[in-house]
């Protein structure tokens, strides 16, 4: 991508469609979009009627060249000299290809920052070295390079001016045996690869249009899914752009966490809840109540299904801020509330809370009517500080699962700046 939400051509050529019992042919092309909202778009002319062309309604189409068929949705449609829609897949991801036999996958990243770090490497770019960020991910048998795209810099101010998309990575996946792997294996890493990254993000970022590639360095399939991706937004994360290396040394920890059973599906929803809550896509208010849920279920996960230290019986008895405190304490974490959080801090000094209790009471108070409301009704509450506590909780309660010994950008810090790190508080007692 040379600039901005500039679109991708994915492919172009004769397809055929086939509404009803018709075989119609006509010409399209498919483009991955990123205006006015990021999706994949099917462009297709005719200059034969092939049926009604509602709105919403199916149409299946047949692709020679790629020796696709699939199913859209259309979009849009008009009638003049020839008949045309838009369409957009009906469902994702489109597979393109044979599926086995793979030995690499070269994928690109959307709107990940850009970060420096110790596996950084040079580039002779028109009589002058250009430095690109690149981390080395090295975990459950797999290799992963990550490398910044040419000229991210530039490309990097334009996204913080305009805002939107931009492929800002490329990733080469491999087995470090180098021996081949099926397509499935690849997609469980891509989507565990997702969630790594957006958690290092701090919003919905990953890996899009992986393309398979055999022994012989041929192209062998594509996959094109757009899947959940945030325009870019500039905010903080326990991850420090100036220290990349922090991914190389949090991934292996993920990964192997990743795959246990007990706690796959709760990493995916905890961060999920959390990323939804670092954008604030639902307010202050709304952030607090998804921190608390991706809190209250890591705690579950971790004494009920994990440790098995309660029963469920156990755990509904307990209050949101006794299960909070319990993890946070039982993992080394403060529980007393930050000195930075100033607001925070005075209120609770008033009511003799520590942190997990601050956090649950303000989100009691803006969920539950009656008592609870009116314990706290007529004073100003700091919405923002308490949001900020709950996200320090989760980060580190997740950095703690995940292992990691070594430093983190702190963001209850008071005058927290890029390259600002703190050690884990676990690695201090």
């Amino acid at each position: 991508m040379p600039s901005i939400n500039r679109e991708i051509k994915l492919a172009e050529g004769q397809i055929v469609f086939e509404p009803k019992t018709l075989k119609i042919k006509g010409d399209a092309q498919i483009f991955m979009r990123f205006v006015p909202k990021l999706e994949i778009n099917v462009e297709a002319t005719s200059s034969e009627f092939f049926g009604k062309l509602v709105v919403g309604s199916e149409i299946e189409i047949y692709f020679p060249s790629i020796q696709l068929t699939t199913k859209l949705i259309i979009k849009r449609s008009s009638v003049g000299k020839n008949y045309r829609i838009t369409a957009i897949p009906y469902k994702e991801p489109i597979l393109i290809g044979v599926h086995n036999e793979t030995v690499k996958v070269i994928f690109h990243i959307l709107n990940f920052p850009e970060f420096y770090g110790k596996s950084d490497i040079r580039i002779l770019e028109k009589s002058r070295i250009e430095r690109r960020g690149q981390v080395i991910l090295k975990a459950g048998g797999w290799q992963i390079r990550i490398t910044a795209v040419r000229n991210l810099n530039h490309l990097f101010k334009s996204l913080k001016n305009e805002g939107g998309y931009v492929i800002t990575h490329i990733g080469q996946m491999e087995r470090l045996d180098k021996k081949s792997f099926k397509i499935e294996e690849c997609q469980k890493i891509l989507l565990a690869l997702h969630y790594f990254l957006s958690f290092a993000a701090g919003y919905f970022t990953g890996p899009i249009l992986p393309i398979g590639f055999n022994k012989n360095n041929e192209q062998i399939w594509k996959e094109w899914y757009t899947g959940l991706k945030t325009k870019y937004t500039g905010i903080l994360s326990w991850f420090d752009v100036r220290h990349g290396e922090l991914l190389e040394e949090v991934f292996h920890g993920f990964l192997k966490q990743w795959h246990k059973t007990i706690w796959n599906e709760p990493i995916e929803t905890a961060i999920y809840w959390y990323l939804r809550s670092n954008t604030m896509e639902g307010g202050t208010d709304g952030a607090i109540i998804l921190a608390q849920s991706a809190l209250e279920l890591l705690a579950y996960t971790y004494f009920v299904e994990d440790k098995q230290i309660w029963n469920y019986e156990a755990f509904k008895r307990k209050s949101a801020s006794e299960k909070i405190k319990e993890l946070s304490s039982s993992l080394n974490i403060p529980i007393n509330i930050p000195s930075s959080l100033n607001s925070l801090f005075s209120t609770g000094q008033n009511f003799t809370w520590d942190g997990p209790q601050a956090f649950t009471e303000v989100r009691n108070f803006l969920v539950h009517p009656g008592q609870k409301r009116k314990r706290l009704a007529g004073l100003q509450l700091p919405l923002a500080e308490v949001w900020k506590l709950g996200l320090w909780y989760i980060e580190l309660i997740l950095l703690h699962l995940f292992g990691h010994a070594g430093f983190y950008a702190e963001r209850i810090k008071d005058g927290q700046w890029v390259g600002d790190v703190s050690q884990v508080p676990w690695m201090n007692k």
